[in-house]
């Protein structure tokens, strides 16, 4: 989920530009209000098939420490 301010078309270019594959969506104060705010960017959510939020990263990670944490959700 993007906030930024300058809208989709910058957001498309960047993921176009990092070759992001999975899906992008805008949000607002209140869809970030609805995560528990943000306050850190980037903020990234793992969220499992059911939509339940099973990690919650504040800044970067080691590429590494969270591909694993992403595989447990996975199994």
């Amino acid at each position: 989920m993007s906030l930024d301010q300058a809208g989709p078309d910058v957001v498309t270019a960047f993921a176009e530009k990092y070759k992001i594959n999975y899906p992008l969506v805008m949000g607002d104060d209140d869809v970030a209000a609805a995560f528990g705010g943000m306050s850190v960017v980037p903020t990234t959510f793992l969220i499992d098939r059911a939509g339940k939020i099973r990690d919650r990263k504040e800044g970067s990670e080691e590429v590494e420490v969270y591909e694993k944490k992403i595989l447990a959700v996975l199994k």
